[in-house]
């Protein structure tokens, strides 16, 4: 992207999701702390509107108990959402990929 491009996380997620299959969304946060809890509210807000090859995950706080779930449904795509320091706006996202190794 370049500098003078604004960012669209629609955008993006369409490219990143163009040649999905099976998509597991998580989402993690804690329900105490509420503005951490967004990415569990994205996924209690998706219930019943995603088709049968997403798989939404409420993790809250631990993501990884649910690592042998997501193996056995064997996404070709993750979404982890998750509240972040990222210095953005409040209410703005981004998405952020793994570096390529």
């Amino acid at each position: 992207m370049m500098n003078n491009e604004k960012y669209d996380i629609a955008i993006e997620l369409e490219r990143w999701l163009s040649d999905a299959e099976k998509v597991v969304v998580a989402g993690i946060g804690n329900p105490i702390r509420m503005d951490d809890f967004v990415g569990v509210k994205i996924i209690q807000d998706l219930h019943g509107k995603v088709s049968e090859k997403v798989y939404l995950l409420e993790c809250e706080t631990v993501p990884e108990s649910f690592i042998q779930q997501i193996i056995d449904f064997n996404p070709t795509h993750v979404l982890l959402i998750d509240a972040a320091i990222l210095g953005l706006k409040p209410g703005e996202a981004k998405l952020v990929k793994p570096p390529k190794s």
